[in-house]
């Protein structure tokens, strides 16, 4: 598969579907009261920011998309990687909350370093396209 600016809005479509999953998810949960979805996310306000988080990334990759296009900007592929696993990445650690919303407060150095490294390829990411736009 080659590495092109291309597949920022399909990285968006894929964040943007899991937005729409977690929301049915959310409606069957709150307005259904299907218990069984209840035992399997207990941490329902985090899966509420999971939703949210990746409509945000969606959106964000949406018109980071149009804004590299439209300007001719130049990226690097490293940054389009780092944007596409930073924009899924990030909400996924909500997502692993909504299963086990204790998993922050856990003592685990490991969990913490997962955590903590989650934020890079994003920091990265959205800092390259930016200083893209900057340098201009």
């Amino acid at each position: 598969m080659e590495i092109n600016v291309s597949l920022i809005p399909a990285a968006g479509a894929v964040c943007l579907l899991a937005s729409v999953l977690e929301g049915w998810i959310l409606v069957l949960m709150r307005y259904m009261r299907i218990s069984s979805l209840k035992k399997i996310f207990p941490g329902y306000k985090y899966l509420v920011r999971s939703h949210v988080d990746y409509a945000i990334m969606a959106g964000l990759l949406f018109v980071i998309y149009l804004v590299i296009v439209s300007m001719n900007l130049p990226v690097s592929k490293a940054a389009i990687v780092a944007l596409i696993v930073g924009a899924i990445y990030n909400p996924f650690g909500f997502l692993l909350q909504a299963l086990k919303p204790d998993i922050t407060e856990s003592d685990s150095f490991m969990i913490k370093i997962a955590i903590l490294i989650g934020f890079i390829p994003a920091t990265y990411g959205f800092g390259a396209v930016a200083m893209a736009i900057i340098l201009r």
